[in-house]
């Protein structure tokens, strides 16, 4: 019973998180230009490359840490590790703030204009980021202690914050301003940090005296210099078609992809509820020998994820054929032909179903990590050729192409490795019954 609310409650924190975007994807055009989406996409670029580089690997390290030191009784190191990772996260979002601080004085003033990142909106995308930092970490120790409620809360803060003022605006018909969504954003992390900060100091756990061997900065550092190294590699592969599109494109081009990535990602919905669900079950039944029952979980969530897709891809590709007059105004009719070829990937990535999970789960993250590296950094060289000379739309074939390519190297290297299949294939209705019942 206590895995399934943990699963329910993480099921949950993932939905709302998917809702949200999805919400602001929608409306935001309803109320701002394309050039001023661009922007509002582009500061969401900054912000997260700003965070990551602040959080300093301490997200991917510092559940299993704590979770360590917990399984030995050693509260005070847990409470050691807890001090020193929020204190090393301020000190690395003082550096990042200030090395962009000294970007935003030396870079021509002229490019950052015409990208719209003026006036107060790089003061709102610096003081984000330590916030934005902060609350990541905390999420994460929440998560080591088994909060999983807050946990599954606490990343949806700025979105949240950005979903409120984006709807208040949609209901008023008034016309926010990018530097207002990110002040909104920013308040929903300053209570999502406040609220995370006051549920570890009421936790008892963090009331026994530090640990006789307290944690060191440079002793935490050390220990989180690999995760840091493989945040980073993932970060510039996840954020380097929208910093192509806004670079060499501008504002207008960055709106149209951004928002025709975000049309995209909705196809990958079906596919991420169905991993949320099924990864404690992959990991047991796998531990338990249960080969034939795993690989049928695995063909079965794939092939219901893709059903989905497919009907999610032909109502985009719908939507582009009609043009985006029925919803928005017709210069974000750019933003459809973006969204169905990077759609196309998408439904190729949920037809392929959890293979890069079980690689991830089941003992094979080095070769995870390698085939993710070498595509990702093909693609981005590939990406900025063809966005210099075909523009967004060869910018999403790329992506596109890359995407399905690690998706089939995915499912090669999880039959060869692990002797199991995860990719959609038919099922007959009366077998989804038996196994059900069984």
């Amino acid at each position: 019973m206590a895995l399934l609310r943990t699963s329910t409650i993480a099921l949950s924190g993932r939905m709302l998180q998917l809702s949200l975007g999805t919400a602001i994807a929608l409306l935001l055009p309803l109320l701002i230009s394309p050039a001023e989406l661009g922007t509002y996409f582009l500061s969401q670029v900054a912000i997260a490359a700003g965070a990551v580089l602040a959080q300093s690997g301490l997200t991917l390290a510092l559940p299993a840490l704590i979770g360590e030191a917990i399984a030995r009784n050693d509260s005070g190191k847990a409470r050691s590790l807890c001090r020193t990772a929020m204190l090393q996260c301020l000190l690395a979002s003082a550096a990042v703030c200030l090395i962009g601080l000294l970007l935003v004085r030396t870079w021509p003033a002229g490019a950052l204009a015409s990208l719209g990142i003026d006036g107060l909106v790089p003061v709102a995308i610096l003081a984000i980021i330590p916030f934005a930092a902060l609350c990541a970490v905390l999420t994460e120790m929440h998560r080591a202690y088994r909060d999983i409620t807050l946990a599954s809360l606490l990343p949806n803060a700025q979105s949240g914050g950005v979903a409120a003022i984006t709807l208040l605006a949609f209901l008023l018909a008034l016309r926010p301003s990018v530097t207002q969504l990110l002040f909104a954003g920013l308040a929903g992390l300053v209570v999502a940090v406040m609220i995370g900060v006051g549920a570890l100091l009421r936790r008892a756990e963090l009331r026994t005296p530090v640990s006789r061997h307290p944690v060191g900065i440079a002793h935490l550092a050390l220990s989180t210099w690999p995760a840091f190294v493989t945040s980073v590699g993932g970060l510039v592969i996840s954020l380097a078609d929208q910093t192509i599109a806004g670079i060499i494109g501008g504002a207008v081009d960055a709106g149209h992809y951004g928002l025709g990535l975000r049309l995209s990602a909705l196809l990958t919905l079906p596919l991420a509820i169905v991993n949320a669900a099924i990864m404690p079950q992959i990991v047991s039944l796998w531990a338990k020998g249960r080969r034939r029952r795993l690989q049928w979980l695995l063909v079965s969530s794939a092939t219901t994820a893709s059903l989905c897709a497919v009907l999610g891809f032909g109502g985009l590709a719908i939507f582009a054929v009609i043009g985006p007059q029925p919803v928005w105004d017709a210069s974000y009719e750019p933003a459809l032909l973006v969204g169905v070829i990077l759609g196309f990937g998408q439904l190729v990535h949920t037809l392929g179903g959890s293979s890069g999970y079980l690689l991830l789960l089941l003992g094979h993250q080095k070769t995870f990590m390698c085939l993710s590296l070498t595509i990702g950094g093909l693609a981005i060289v590939l990406a900025s050729m063809a966005m210099a000379e075909w523009g967004i739309v060869g910018l999403a074939a790329v992506m596109a192409g890359a995407n399905i390519i690690q998706t089939l190297a995915c499912c090669v290297m999880a039959n060869r490795l692990l002797g199991l299949k995860s990719h959609a294939s038919p099922i007959s209705p009366l077998r989804v019954f038996r196994q059900a019942a069984e």
